[in-house]
């Protein structure tokens, strides 16, 4: 992923700020924000009239909760998103990957 830039289906892009660069990489933010513990968190802030809001909105992607990991929990959720990624461009199923990625996610918000 490093060196890569990659827009998917979206126009939208994030850039981690010059302070936080050796804390949180971009694999790290992908494990996050992919990970079935924040998408629950979001898709509770943009509900609208009981439905999930279709589009990806950057004022309730902002107040997200984002863990500050040790070197060793960032390693590990970087090492899993590159596996998938890795996979994923394969066209293998990814399935157990990303349950054993939800579990590491959910160790870090319940530390």
């Amino acid at each position: 992923m490093a060196n890569k830039i990659f827009f998917g289906n979206t126009i939208q892009a994030g850039i981690i700020k010059e302070a936080y660069k050796d804390i949180i990489s971009y694999e790290y933010l992908c494990g996050l924000l992919n990970s079935q513990y924040l998408r629950n968190i979001y898709e509770q802030n943009v509900k609208e009239g009981g439905r999930v809001f279709p589009q990806v909105k950057l004022e309730k992607l902002k107040p997200l909760p984002i863990v500050i990991p040790t070197k060793e929990e960032r390693k590990k959720v970087e090492d899993i998103v590159s596996q998938i990624i890795d996979l994923r461009s394969k066209s293998q199923d990814t399935e157990d990957l990303e349950v054993y990625l939800n579990q590491v996610v959910n160790k870090l918000y319940m530390k």
